[in-house]
């Protein structure tokens, strides 16, 4: 399953990097009642938020996928639009602490901890441990 066949109007997204446009903006329209965080270095946030300024519930803060500045279980879904993380073991753990139990993580390669779904996602456990 894509993660956008998967979204509901009220879920809260995390996504690693800037996705492409139309892909955001579509994103946007289905979370109406819900919530679109998108985490990226410095030198992308300026021109994102000027692109997507009409977005409503979709904002850009500045961030590392080891570090996420954000609570706990938060995001219901996380999408990974990065090409490599910087600390595997770190991102995994920052990845389980903001996802809420049950949500869905979209990547390429399963993160210790999240039970595989189909090919690139995975879910964290309704009632597990931390990591």
């Amino acid at each position: 399953m894509s993660y956008v066949e998967r979204l509901r109007q009220t879920d809260r997204l995390l996504i690693l990097g800037i996705p492409p446009a139309d892909e955001l903006e579509g994103a946007s329209r289905l979370l109406s009642d819900g919530l679109i965080v998108c985490l990226g270095d410095g030198e992308a946030l300026p021109d994102a938020r000027r692109r997507f300024a009409h977005l409503d519930n979709v904002m850009f803060t500045l961030g590392a996928v080891d570090d996420i500045p954000w609570r706990d279980e938060l995001f219901t879904v996380a999408l990974d639009r990065l090409s490599s993380w910087p600390d595997t073991p770190g991102a995994a753990r920052e990845l389980w602490r903001v996802l809420a139990p049950g949500g869905a993580l979209y990547t390429p390669n399963q993160p210790t901890g999240f039970e595989p779904v189909s090919p690139g996602e995975f879910v964290k456990p309704a009632s597990a441990s931390a990591i």
